[in-house]
């Protein structure tokens, strides 16, 4: 006995060794925090404002960060030119192969926000094509968002002072369910309510153990609640369970070739292809399809407008510089629409600097190197976890000049037409760009011009100047502040 529990510290140290071994940084891979056994560099990793730490890590450490998740390589890359040179190159295009993401898409590798390789190609492509007919599309978004300004303005027009929380939250989720399913919710909906609270837990969750399930799944055994799985797949269960009834809504009323939204053409095809051995169209595919477009689209938009709202309270004169552009081109009459962007361009550089400022997704989610490759001079081993600070990018010294002053002449040029710059990639670039990227820029300058064309927004009296310091989920949104609305009366 005395000499098996002398043994015991020898077996201890081996375990310890090996578990060093196991978890080393690969040869040539980039500097980072220290990696240590079974953890490696996680709780090195702050949940908030990671795109702050990497700009802090970018002087320690350089432009490209290693670490170590558990036993996955993680590169996390903080220099601007450097997050340009990954977000362009097709080897960095792939998804990393996490519990979760499989997880909430009945453990398979679907949707298009977290596959990757044939499947996501064909599953991207069908949708993009497809959803033009049913809101990408500049005219029938424009008749869908002008109904939901028409409501939010009669909510607007009960109370002088409103409070800027979740105030757009219901407009965008009526957009977003009109394209997918083919209807609208009134405000006071139970199920319009339910929809809402499930995306809001999707990005506004504060569970202590974050992603920790992610590196070691094991622990929604053992923890299920702190580590994130019990919080995380109770709003996956309920917006799974909420578009399977509208699925078997659709089917029950399904009539071949008359396509009234996404989910009828979605059904055709998987019909049309059933019998194909390889088909990647299956009901569990359009679920996952549809949670994709909620997840990205609903709360992104909704947050970049309360922005908006911000700084025109904080910048009046530049609200007033948006009204009056509006008045000379539209007057007061007519309503604006997605095809008069090209026509007020100052508007178009007030709705872009407000993206670029307040970034409304600092580090974008995890790509996957799908192949080893080499990247400034470092070994990234195939299956190596990327993170790219967007923030870093657009708030750039050298390139911005200026990063933190709200400017929006920065994207206008001298004779004052909009001015684009290929560093302002609010929505990615390369073969991640943002599916829903039309639809985004096309809700925001519609839904911001009509409320602007409609109302004056300014501080109550008394209240403090809000903080243009979001707050970070998975996405940032504003403090909470008021705003005091003002009908504008005719021309």
């Amino acid at each position: 006995m005395a000499a098996m529990l002398g043994t015991l510290p020898l077996l201890f140290m081996v375990v310890l060794v090996l578990l060093a071994w196991m978890w080393r940084r690969p040869s040539r891979f980039p500097p980072g925090p220290t990696c240590w056994p079974l953890m490696g560099s996680f709780f090195a990793v702050p949940k908030k404002d990671l795109h702050l730490t990497l700009m802090r890590w970018k002087d320690e450490y350089g432009p490209l960060v290693g670490a170590m998740f558990g036993p996955r390589r993680v590169v996390l890359v903080a220099g601007p030119r450097e997050v340009l040179e990954v977000l362009r190159r097709d080897e960095f295009a792939g998804r990393p192969r996490m519990f979760f993401f499989k997880e909430r898409s009945f453990r398979k590798l679907l949707g298009v926000v977290f596959s990757d390789g044939p499947f996501w190609t064909e599953q991207r492509r069908f949708a993009l094509r497809h959803l033009r007919d049913f809101g990408f599309g500049k005219t029938s978004m424009d008749n869908i968002m002008h109904e939901e300004v028409d409501e939010l303005s009669k909510v607007l027009l009960t109370s002088e002072i409103h409070p800027v929380s979740r105030m757009f939250n219901q407009a965008i989720v009526n957009l977003l369910w009109t394209i997918v399913a083919g209807r609208r919710f009134s405000y006071e909906d139970s199920q319009f309510q339910e929809i809402l609270g499930y995306v809001y837990k999707s990005f506004r969750s504060d569970v202590p153990g974050g992603v920790l399930v992610n590196v070691f799944p094991f622990l929604r055994f053992v923890i299920p609640r702190w580590s994130g799985y019990e919080e995380g797949m109770e709003y996956v269960h309920g917006l799974q369970g909420m578009l399977r009834e509208s699925i078997r809504e659709h089917e029950k009323s399904f009539t071949e070739g008359y396509h009234r939204d996404f989910i009828d053409v979605y059904l055709e095809e998987i019909r049309n292809k059933k019998n194909l051995p390889e088909t990647t169209f299956t009901e569990e595919g359009l679920i996952v399809l549809c949670m994709d477009l909620f997840i990205a689209g609903s709360d992104t938009v909704s947050n970049t407008l309360e922005f908006c709202l911000l700084y025109m309270v904080l910048y009046p004169g530049v609200q007033l510089a948006v009204q009056r552009e509006m008045e000379d081109v539209l007057g007061r009459s007519i309503m604006p629409s997605a095809g008069d962007r090209t026509r007020l361009p100052y508007t178009e550089a007030v709705l872009t600097e407000v993206m670029r400022i307040n970034t409304i997704v600092p580090v974008p989610p995890p790509h996957r190197c799908m192949k080893k490759t080499e990247l400034q001079g470092y070994t990234i081993p195939e299956d190596t976890m990327v993170f790219v600070n967007l923030w870093a990018l657009l708030h750039d010294r050298e390139h911005w000049g200026d990063p933190h002053v709200f400017r929006p002449e920065r994207f206008l040029d001298a004779e004052g037409r909009f001015a684009r710059d290929d560093w302002c990639c609010v929505f990615s670039l390369g073969k991640r760009t943002c599916l829903g990227e039309s639809l985004a820029r096309n809700a925001l300058f519609v839904v911001f011009t009509s409320l602007l064309q409609r109302f004056e927004f300014s501080l109550p009296a008394g209240d403090p100047a809000p903080s243009t310091k979001g707050r970070l989920g998975l996405t940032s949104t504003p403090e909470p502040f008021r705003v005091k609305v003002t009908p504008r009366g005719p021309s």
